[in-house]
């Protein structure tokens, strides 16, 4: 009897330590950060019932990232792959009636928009630009869609910038001369053509270039594929630019925001009596007003971005986050036209707050690292991309009035459980004149506090953007930590 009860034990052993090695967590490997699913850009359809995002998938064979669009129930469910193929799909937005959505991809060789229906019908083609097409949004109540293109200022249609591009393909020549500033912003060069902010018709058509001339708009920097609007009827384009002229340029932040007819026309600077940068214009739903974020100082571009919005019928510019010490970066609307909801860095996070045009006064509503955000057609919930130095991107959907968020999205649920990984821990140093230090801390796989360790410091430049509490593709602090360093 004791025997078999000896038998049992050593079989109960082997069983337990045979399930114990199947579950046996690992370090993060380079092969491990390529696998990871890229979660982005959540958007709430207008029933809100969806969330649009984009998943991004490293193709190995091809040494690429193809990007493809998915939907989830904003209640919780399955996900659904909406697009596939070998281009890369980017960037959707809803329609209005939310029937389907428009995007940019890159099937066909090059980026185009394109409009996918949601119930999973074929995806038809809307732009074929020489030049491209990127940021493409709708005009909240039209038909109506506006987009930028890279396009060469002499060229009045399509044709010229084909030619143009077929030229400069074909010669042997590849030296640019270099006449006037300017030429280069960090890494990015000027290669003779500028960001020009088209319409066009949701059914097609030949785009309009609203934005004519040797000017960015958007601009080329503090601005983006996202630097402009349309309003809700459609009629109005709104957009960031710098009209200093010439090789001035390159002295000055003053970037301003200008409207212009959806048909075309003069533009109009409502913002020429600020001389620091203004940018990332947003038509409130009821078309009333129009928020973007503002700079105060001319030529500092790490200065401090607050939250303002222009009123369309009396022209008055009003500041909605006096006082708040922090960099306003992306914001939303709520449907009431009244409250907008913003992230801001706040000690290596980035917080979800909210003001109003009534009430202007800042308040923190989501206590969590966010990315990319939108609110639901009832101004109820939150949809948004969130991360961390452990975790990757997911979706997220989390009450207005606060308390934690739910995760929509699994996408790397899979991987993480096999990876052995610490959280990030703050840490607090003196610095100097007794300034206060933030660091993160990420300790390696089986830490023990008794060893020594050596030690790698990653120092972040800034001064306009800082390390958080985000997963990383480049400098990713825990492949250090997987292989013993703290």
């Amino acid at each position: 009897m004791q025997r078999k009860i000896a038998d049992v034990a050593v079989l109960s052993t082997l069983i337990l330590a045979v399930s114990l090695a199947g579950y046996a967590k690992r370090p993060i490997t380079f092969e491990d950060l390529a696998k990871v699913e890229r979660i982005s850009d959540p958007q709430v359809s207008p029933d809100g019932k969806w969330v649009a995002y984009v998943q991004g998938t490293v193709d190995f064979e091809a040494n690429k990232v193809r990007r493809h669009l998915w939907l989830v129930p904003a209640e919780g469910g399955t996900p659904k792959q909406l697009t596939r193929g070998e281009g890369s799909d980017t960037h959707p937005r809803w329609s209005p009636d939310g029937k389907s959505i428009a995007f940019i991809s890159t099937r066909g060789g090059n980026a185009q928009v394109w409009i996918v229906p949601t119930d999973g019908g074929e995806a038809r083609q809307i732009t074929s630009l020489s030049t491209e097409a990127d940021g493409v949004t709708w005009a909240r109540n039209s038909s109506l869609l506006a987009f930028t293109s890279k396009v060469f200022p002499a060229c009045a249609d399509d044709e010229c910038n084909a030619k143009r591009l077929a030229e400069r393909e074909k010669s042997k020549v590849k030296a640019q001369i270099i006449d006037e500033l300017l030429f280069r912003h960090w890494d990015e060069y000027r290669d003779g053509k500028y960001t020009h902010t088209f319409v066009v018709s949701a059914d097609g058509g030949k785009p309009r270039d609203v934005t004519p001339g040797a000017v960015d708009s958007p601009t080329w920097f503090l601005g983006g594929p996202d630097a402009f609007a349309i309003s809700p009827d459609g009629k109005e384009v709104c957009f960031t630019s710098n009209h200093s002229g010439g090789s001035a340029i390159a002295w000055t932040t003053n970037n301003d925001l200008f409207l212009v007819p959806a048909g075309g026309g003069e533009p109009k600077n409502i913002t020429k009596d600020n001389p620091g940068s203004d940018a990332s214009p947003q038509y409130s739903p009821n078309g009333h007003y129009i928020a973007y974020t503002s700079q105060a100082r001319d030529g500092y571009e790490s200065d401090l971005f607050r939250l303002r919005v222009y009123d369309r019928q009396t022209g008055q510019v009003k500041d909605l986050t006096t006082g708040f010490d922090q960099w306003v970066n992306s914001f939303t609307w709520s449907p009431d036209s009244d409250t907008i909801y913003f992230n801001a860095p706040e000690h290596g996070h980035q917080p979800i707050f909210r003001t109003s045009v009534s009430k202007p006064k800042v308040e923190k509503v989501l206590e969590v690292m966010t990315e990319d955000f939108t609110v639901t057609p009832d101004g109820k919930q939150l949809a948004y991309a969130s991360s961390s130095l452990k975790q990757p991107s997911e979706v997220f959907r989390a009450s207005t009035a606060g308390g934690p968020g739910v995760p929509l999205t699994h996408a790397n649920n899979a991987l993480m459980a096999e990876l052995d990984m610490n959280p990030a821990e703050d840490v607090w140093t003196p610095g100097a004149l007794g300034a206060k230090i933030q660091n993160f801390l990420i300790k390696p796989p089986g830490f023990d506090p008794i060893k020594k360790y050596p030690a790698i410091v990653l120092i972040h430049g800034g001064p306009q953007s800082a390390y958080e509490d985000s997963w990383g593709y480049r400098w990713n602090a825990q492949l250090f930590a997987a292989r013993g360093y703290v």
